[in-house]
């Protein structure tokens, strides 16, 4: 256990740091000897909200959250953004923002967006407080930690389910994650998966066997509860949508309660591998309310209506010039604006459409794709001519994708169209700054009958340090929640303090092969544009 008299703090951060930190001693001779400290665990749950755990105890449902709550504390935790990787890296270093540089979901490169990396976090987190303290850490799935860093332990990134560098640490253990979720995926093979989300259910599995290795702190991130909640919100708040359909509603409100009874097994799962003399702190970095109006994100591949129709044919996977007469043209899925040029005769190789028919080869794509509807009838595509903008990029006409009243599957004449709408997803969930997180904490050296106060996610790093014996440092946001613990433990372990953990230096971001697809689903979720 991390529980030393008198300790020498290094710490290094391999490509966050551009150089070694300043050595920091912290003295505690002349402080009351320092009993064994017991392990920590801290459980992110993203986006948990206080309403619906209530909503499932009244339903005899999260048994293990209803017990850890009535041994221990249970308070609303005051957030203080509206951006997850944003919070969970001020969790895990003590500093806001503008100190630990984590700012937004993503950074702006030359070649676009680039989601946050652990690159470009400036200070150190608590994963290397504790190494350079000479204790041992695990961290399984926390947002905004790959690339891995060297740490005394084991991490698992955000990122563990990719197949790119510098997702385990330590390189050997990699197979042994691998390992871990080819089980996994075996297991699932044909059966409804318990999470939306193959990484909770992986970084679930994995920490559980981890607390069983005596890790002075074990850090958990899940993510699904989150995500579920942006898309079935109106589940819980149905008067702020239009009506719908019941059944529906109720499947909804299902979805979302899979993803908490997935947390609610893992923290029952965690307690019982951990034993009794383990502290855990369960927390989520805010809660949720209904958006204003539900919104639809769709991915819709406009190649494959033309294909469809007989305006493009592909060779090999790619467009065959020669017997094609349209094809989409910088238009990714996820935008709603499909730029359409014709396969021009002189403009590739194999074009063959003339000038002169481009009018009729126009009108003839409108009126097939008047045919288009969802499934409830509703029009998906507009021709109309390219805006300057659009035709500066390329496009010689362009589609308008609808998505008023849009609704699975594509139609033609009763028909399905396959294989052009890749997704469709309504979000009604939303949080900002002021809808408040959860907090519940318990375990031998917790004290249940504590008077919290107002609870902030600013004092969980420095509460988390302070419950496995290590210094707070004065620059941190918040403050050791030291009142939430026995009084016996606070006697015997008086708060520490050093000046720093660790200055700024600047980060640099750090690009990956799944960037793109990371990208894609914050857009999908509303977090970008």
């Amino acid at each position: 256990m991390v529980n030393r008299s008198s300790f020498i703090i290094r710490i290094t951060l391999p490509g966050i740091l551009a150089a070694t930190l300043a050595v920091l001693s912290v003295s505690c001779r002349d402080a009351v000897d320092l009993k064994p400290i017991h392990p920590f665990i801290l459980f992110g749950v993203d986006g948990a909200d206080w309403d619906v755990i209530e909503w499932l105890w009244e339903e005899d449902r999260l048994p293990h959250l209803r017990q850890l709550a009535d041994r221990g504390i249970a308070a609303p935790l005051e957030t203080f953004h509206h951006a997850s990787p944003v919070i969970w890296t001020t969790v895990a270093t003590g500093v806001m923002p503008d100190v630990h540089g984590i700012t937004e979901f993503v950074v702006p490169t030359v070649k676009g967006d680039q989601p946050v990396s652990s690159s470009i976090r400036r200070v150190p987190a608590l994963w290397n407080m504790v190494t350079a303290a000479g204790g041992r850490v695990a961290v399984a799935g926390w947002w905004v930690s790959w690339p891995v860093e060297e740490v005394n332990g084991i991490i698992l990134s955000d990122r563990a389910v990719h197949e790119i560098p510098d997702r385990v640490w330590p390189p050997e253990y990699l197979a042994v994650f691998e390992a871990g979720l080819t089980r996994l995926r075996a297991e699932e093979k044909g059966k409804k998966p318990e999470s939306m989300l193959e990484a909770d259910r992986i970084m679930a599995r994995s920490t559980i066997d981890l607390v069983r290795e005596n890790f002075d702190l074990t850090l958990l991130y899940l993510r699904g509860v989150d995500i579920s909640c942006h898309f079935h919100w109106r589940a819980f708040e149905p008067k702020a949508f239009p009506p719908a359909d019941p059944e529906k509603l109720h499947a909804e409100r299902e979805l979302i309660a899979r993803e908490y009874e997935l947390v609610d097994r893992t923290l029952g799962e965690l307690l019982a591998a951990s034993g009794p003399d383990v502290n855990l702190i369960l927390m989520s970095d805010h809660g949720f309310k209904a958006t204003d109006g539900e919104t639809t994100h769709i991915r819709l591949n406009f190649d494959t209506v033309l294909e469809h129709f007989g305006f493009l044919t592909r060779s090999a996977g790619d467009v065959d010039f020669s017997r094609s007469q349209l094809y989409s043209y910088a238009s990714p899925e996820r935008l709603l604006v499909k730029k359409v040029r014709f396969a021009l005769a002189g403009r590739k190789e194999g074009g063959h459409v003339a000038a002169a028919d481009q009018s009729a080869v126009r009108d003839r794509l409108e009126t097939a794709l008047e045919t288009v509807t969802y499934a409830g009838g509703a029009r998906v595509f507009e021709v109309r001519d390219a805006t300057l903008k659009e035709t500066e990029d390329g496009a010689d006409f362009s589609v308008d994708v609808f998505t008023e009243d849009a609704r699975k599957p594509l139609m033609i004449g009763g028909a399905r169209l396959r294989g052009a709408l890749r997704s469709l997803k309504h979000l009604s969930g939303t949080h900002g700054r002021k809808t408040s997180g959860i907090f519940i904490a318990a375990g031998p050296d917790i004290d249940p009958q504590a008077e919290t106060g107002k609870l902030r996610v600013i004092d969980v790093p420095p509460t988390v340090l302070y419950a496995i014996g290590l210094p707070v440092a004065d620059d941190f946001a918040g403050r050791a929640r030291t009142e939430i613990f026995t009084e016996e433990f606070r006697r015997t372990h008086p708060l520490q303090t050093i000046p720093t953990w660790g200055k700024p230096t600047e980060g640099v971001g750090r690009s990956s092969a799944v960037d793109e697809e990371l990208v894609d689903q914050l857009r999908a979720l509303g977090y970008i544009e």
